[in-house]
């Protein structure tokens, strides 16, 4: 496991040579600094849904941002457009009681229902094949 002391600049320039040496092998390295799903959720039983859905696409590998605090899903929306997010993933009341989400593309404003159970695996699918 990598360990870093964050306050100093030797653990950043550590991490810059490996990531220069990945590419130097072309080995393909995703900008971890947009997130690739912003997850904007409203209610109670859609926050536990979302941080379900959160953890799935971390653990998949999916660099995923988890709307946070009491805003309104209009406003969790322009957030995850500032972010420049290729997918904002929206659980709602609604979408809570029949326990599904809707997956948005944000460039294509394409829309699909994906079953909650099914939503990591199916993201991080439509991400690798970049499907919008």
């Amino acid at each position: 496991r990598f360990k870093c002391d964050w306050s100093s600049d030797v653990c950043s320039s550590d991490l810059e040579r490996i990531v220069l040496n990945l590419q130097k092998q072309q080995v393909p390295v995703p900008n971890l600094s947009v997130p690739q799903v912003y997850i904007a959720h409203q209610g109670e039983a859609a926050r536990v849904q979302a941080l379900r859905v959160t953890q799935g696409l971390r653990e998949a590998g999916v660099n995923a941002w988890l709307g946070f605090g009491e805003r309104s899903l209009r406003a969790q929306m322009r957030h995850a457009n500032n972010l420049g997010v290729t997918y904002t993933v929206v659980i709602g009341e609604e979408e809570a009681a029949r326990r599904e989400v809707l997956a948005k593309h944000m460039a294509t404003g394409a829309e699909e229902h994906i079953m909650l159970e099914q939503a990591h695996f199916r993201l991080a699918h439509m991400l690798q094949q970049g499907k919008a």
